[in-house]
């Protein structure tokens, strides 16, 4: 079988209007899971229904996978939270150049 690239998902999502889809493709010999989504909530759905039908068919974890996109959220996620904990309230911010993080970084150290 050859591997469905993501963007044949894209594609087909977007000719159809979904928001996120998983395609499950089986060729007689080895089954393929392929998702997409629009946007990081959608893709982080998506993989989780892979994942879901990848447990099903008795795949091993280690064929999981995170949503690329969720990926980086979260990696930005735990480095807020880093430079937090750290007092980098400036570092905490860059990553963004949003003020209100600027604010929410304050909040957190002044309750910590």
């Amino acid at each position: 079988m050859n591997d469905i690239p993501w963007e044949a998902a894209r594609d087909f999502a977007r000719a159809h209007g979904l928001s996120h889809i998983v395609i499950l493709a089986h060729d007689g010999k080895q089954d393929q899971v392929v998702t997409y989504g629009e946007d990081v909530l959608a893709s982080a759905s998506a993989a989780q229904m892979g994942n879901k039908m990848k447990a099903d068919l008795g795949w091993p974890e280690s064929l999981f996978a995170m949503s690329s996109r969720a990926e980086k959220v979260v990696q930005a996620a735990c480095d807020f939270v880093h430079n937090v904990e750290h007092h980098h309230i400036e570092n905490a911010v860059s990553f963004t150049g949003d003020e209100s993080f600027k604010q929410l970084a304050q909040a957190v150290q002044a309750k910590a």
